[in-house]
């Protein structure tokens, strides 16, 4: 009999809701003066010019001269993660830290060096921007925003940005706020249209991860969407022979942008192999159907920019996620992706989850209690989790006709992978794992129900979204295989 893995989660101590204990960890938040070399920008062109950006000024004037200055940086922080943020330029995150392994999951500038890339010109590569209103790097991204810090009764800790869009008159606000024992930090959104009529809808957070040559990208779907609403394969590009989520495999062409779509799963981030690190962003899927990757091109050209935008920090690449599916052009209007306009008076709300991972090898499923792969073994199955929380747990393994084969009670908590071994031939999961002894890759093997919590039935498209007892193996994407009921399935559950 085949057995398929599925996996849950009883709380036994810990419950999400439960009071704050007096005495327990606590998150801090802390202003710093912190001095970074920095590439200035000019005064603002005087003459105010109607059009695009108006009431707002461009400013024109960079240079290749270095100073250094002192910024102002909030510094959130717990056991597990530390946050920096930076309130004069847009509020972006500047950076983040998993300090169980030292090692950075949000690009981290070494310098900040403006050059001209934004509506207004100034624009700084890597961290978490912030965009709001009309297509483009938001007006507000290298200039001092509003912005509050606070230590909340829960124990976490709060910085919050808030601007108002002078090209839209919407007002937005973002609580980027630490838990107390926790290795995510979250932004909770909120922007309201206050203006009377309707504005453009177009709200991207752009992140910046490191682009090594061991870079993958974990984006479960099956197509890419154009920003004219065409589309093509994902993650395998057949005309070229490319295994697009492989980041050194987009060394063709020129620099790249793939909106991924095809599945309604709640994740998308990255893994380095060599390092068997990664970072995951998390959101509801109605909240952000925007999953997109953006890449300079490998070679001389996106050499340039990585000289033109940072001094030593290397190159990098932007994970970015939206509230529509893709950027669209103006001819995408003719295709199914669309724009639309913020309703007047309108008030929209979301919460995003950023959060690094280690020692998994990849990712097969990723919730917000960790993130879980499948590796095949000699003897079985060897099943990995990243944990997201200290928390004690009973972890039920059960297969495909709903029996308990394993259970186990564990503590676990953050930089520590947890592991067991199931007696299930790794080849009775289908495409949950690679032979035994094999590394998976995270994107191409896709495990076939996988879940923390709960159990999933699968779409057909590669997305776990409905509660049921069993689960169905998912399609075979690989070059060639993919059959056009498949690609309608996903077409309809976009």
């Amino acid at each position: 009999m085949k057995h398929v893995i599925l996996i849950f989660l009883l709380y036994v101590l810990v419950q999400p809701a439960a009071v704050f204990a007096a005495g327990g960890p606590r998150a801090t938040v802390r202003e710093v003066r912190t001095v970074y070399k920095t590439y200035p920008f000019s005064d603002p062109n005087p003459i105010a010019v109607r059009g695009k950006i108006y009431p707002y000024f461009r400013y024109d004037g960079f240079t290749d001269r270095a100073e250094d200055k002192a910024w102002n940086v909030v510094v959130l922080e717990n056991d597990y993660v530390a946050v920096t943020i930076m309130p004069e330029i847009g509020g972006k995150v500047w950076g983040a830290t998993d300090k169980t392994t030292g090692l950075a999951y949000i690009y981290d500038n070494d310098v900040v060096k403006f050059r001209d890339i934004s509506l207004r010109g100034p624009w700084t590569s890597g961290g978490i921007e912030f965009n709001y209103g009309v297509v483009g790097h938001s007006p507000t991204t290298s200039y001092p925003v509003d912005y509050l810090t606070r230590e909340n009764a829960d124990g976490s800790a709060s910085c919050i940005i808030r601007m108002l869009d002078l090209l839209t008159r919407t007002t937005w606000s973002v609580d980027i706020r630490l838990p107390a024992d926790g290795i995510w930090f979250e932004t909770n959104s909120v922007w309201h249209n206050s203006s009377g009529v309707s504005q453009p809808y177009y709200s991207w957070a752009n992140s910046g991860v490191s682009a090594t040559e061991d870079l993958e990208f974990v984006y479960p779907g099956t197509m890419v969407v154009r920003h004219d609403g065409t589309i093509h394969d994902w993650p395998y590009d057949r005309e070229y022979g490319k295994d697009l989520s492989k980041w050194r495999e987009n060394n063709f062409l020129w620099s790249k942008s793939y909106h991924i779509v095809g599945t309604r799963d709640k994740y998308f981030g990255t893994w380095w192999a060599d390092r068997n690190f990664g970072m995951m962003h998390y959101s509801e899927r109605d909240d952000k159907p925007g999953r997109k990757m953006f890449s300079w091109a490998l070679s001389d050209q996106g050499d340039i920019w990585e000289e033109l935008l940072t001094d030593n920090a290397g190159q990098y690449v932007e994970l970015q996620s939206g509230r529509l599916f893709n950027q669209n052009m103006v001819t995408s209007v003719l295709t199914p992706y669309k724009q639309t306009g913020f309703a007047p008076y309108g008030t929209d709300m979301w919460t995003e989850y950023w959060f690094p991972y280690h020692g998994t090898e990849g990712a097969a499923d990723v919730t917000l209690k960790g993130v879980v792969n499948l590796k095949g073994t000699e003897s079985g199955t060897e099943i990995v989790v990243s944990p997201l929380r200290r928390e004690s747990v009973v972890l039920q393994v059960y297969d495909k006709s709903g029996r308990e084969i394993a259970e186990r009670r564990t503590d676990w908590s953050p930089g520590k992978p947890f592991r067991m071994e199931v007696p299930v031939s790794p080849d009775s999961l289908g495409r949950g794992c690679g032979r035994a002894g094999t590394r998976r890759s995270p994107v191409r093997w896709s495990p076939p129900g996988i879940s923390i919590g709960k159990r999933l039935t699968d779409n057909g498209c590669g997305g776990s979204i409905s509660y049921g007892s069993a689960t169905m193996p998912k399609p075979n994407l690989l070059p060639g295989k993919v059959s056009g009921m498949t690609r309608a399935m996903c077409r309809d559950s976009i």
